[in-house]
């Protein structure tokens, strides 16, 4: 772990240099240690979700930090072809919720604003289940210029 987060950070880099927050707890582990579990938190739940995580995240599943590096060098690309941004939410195996930023607290932020997220899929098992947004809702919210300025 001690070699993992530095490396994805200069991984997450290409465009000025980052800051990145690590976060882990029983919760996070839940939802990082299986592909299943993180089908409930790959879209998000409220608009607050989007402005401050934006509305797609990065799973990192590999099980050694060689892999895992190997997987983020083909993955990030990938990721900001596809989506036209960085990250700014990972979930990394083995190391926890990974938040990427332009300053410390817009790390923080990142990091309590997906956790919640965590904590509502988490608990909406015991009502039926995860409900997050439609695309209809999350593309409403990520093309309102609003939204784009905050």
């Amino acid at each position: 772990v001690g070699e993992l987060v530095p490396a994805l950070r200069m991984m997450l880099s290409g465009d000025g240099l980052k800051t990145v927050r690590v976060r882990n707890n029983a919760l996070i582990g839940y939802y990082c240690g299986s592909a299943e579990n993180q089908q409930d938190i790959v879209r998000p739940f409220t608009p607050d979700a989007i402005v401050y995580c934006k509305s797609n995240y990065l799973f990192l599943n590999e099980d050694t930090s060689g892999s895992v590096l190997s997987e983020a060098q083909k993955e990030i690309p990938a990721f900001v072809d596809k989506y036209g941004y960085q990250p700014k939410v990972l979930l990394v195996r083995g190391v926890g919720l990974i938040a990427v930023g332009e300053h410390a607290r817009e790390c923080d932020i990142i990091l309590d604003v997906f956790e919640d997220a965590m904590k509502v899929a988490w608990l909406s098992r015991s009502f039926g289940g995860p409900h997050p947004m439609t695309q209809e809702q999350i593309g409403f919210i990520d093309n309102w210029e609003v939204e784009n300025y905050r």
